[in-house]
């Protein structure tokens, strides 16, 4: 299960970042990033989405279960990188 924590940023925007396994790219794959304003995750995915079609099913396969695993510790260190600290 994911926890959420908040973040905040000096300009005073919040946004909520999770940490754990993100079941929504799981189920979802490239449309929690595009939600989320994470374009450079989601360009990734699709990508990779593309290239994999090229190839075999199982390129796709793994970087489902690598992006449904590590993504939510990618946005939230992209969130921090930005400048967001946590509440």
């Amino acid at each position: 299960m994911a926890t959420a924590i908040m973040l905040k940023h000096p300009s005073g925007v919040t946004k909520v970042a999770y940490e754990g396994f993100s079941w929504t790219c799981f189920f979802f794959g490239l449309f929690p990033p595009l939600f989320r304003g994470d374009f450079k995750w989601a360009g990734i995915t699709l990508l990779i989405g593309i290239l994999g079609s090229f190839l075999l099913f199982i390129p796709n396969l793994v970087w489902w279960i690598v992006l449904s695993v590590q993504y939510n510790e990618w946005h939230k260190n992209d969130l921090l990188m930005q400048g967001f600290v946590k509440q």
